[in-house]
């Protein structure tokens, strides 16, 4: 019974990993200039990994985008250009800091400030910029399950970040986990929500949608 549940759950993330790659491709056959929308986050790195399934061994028909809010843990900024090193790729990046100094973008104070949602006025301007008619983003789904399919490497920490976005607003939870099992058993009877330790989504029980709403990717 264990083995066949398995199988189920791999052919199902199998078939998402197809529709993944189909969505893709077609959106590069339909839009004249996509755009690949990265962060240095999982869901940004997991659309790169599907992106050379898609791809290969052909150069990806979109650049990634990094919207820089300078906030960045130094190690995000490090791999993010090892991997575009490495893959032989485009990288597009454009930096808040750039929408303040014109004044476009005014930079947050007080409690719980964060340059997030201002990420969106440099997005959109470098949509314009670029003129972008499509920008592909990743959303979360089937995590666990994927980690596991994948076999991803885990390295045992006191603590771990279960998201990585500005050093000014990411904090680590406390975990004991030391494998891929023991993360995936953690996630499943955790009270803390996968953004949970991102202080920028306290403002409010609607924080995520109001940015999105806003054009944030």
């Amino acid at each position: 019974m264990r083995l066949r549940a398995f199988q189920l759950m791999i052919d199902h993330l199998r078939q998402l990993e197809a529709e993944a790659i189909y969505i893709l491709r077609e959106t590069a056959a339909q839009f004249e200039r996509p755009a690949l929308l990265f962060s240095g986050g999982k869901d940004s790195i997991t659309l790169v990994h599907l992106s050379l399934k898609a791809f290969r061994p052909g150069k990806f028909p979109y650049p990634l985008v990094h919207i820089d809010t300078g906030h960045n843990f130094p190690e995000t900024i490090t791999y993010r250009d090892d991997m575009v090193k490495e893959i032989d790729e485009t990288l597009v990046a454009r930096y808040v800091q750039d929408s303040i100094n014109k004044g476009t973008a005014v930079e947050e104070k007080g409690r719980f400030a964060s340059r997030n949602t201002l990420q969106t006025v440099t997005l959109l301007e470098t949509i314009e910029e670029f003129r972008f008619d499509a920008c592909i983003g990743g959303a979360r789904r089937d995590e666990a399950d994927f980690i596991k399919l994948e076999d991803e490497k885990v390295a045992a920490r006191p603590v771990r970040f279960r998201t990585v976005g500005d050093m000014t607003c990411t904090a680590a939870v406390e975990s004991d986990a030391a494998s891929v099992a023991e993360i995936i058993s953690e996630i499943k009877v955790s009270n803390t929500t996968e953004r949970g330790s991102r202080l920028d989504d306290r403002r409010s029980e609607s924080a995520m949608e109001d940015r999105k709403r806003s054009g944030y990717f």
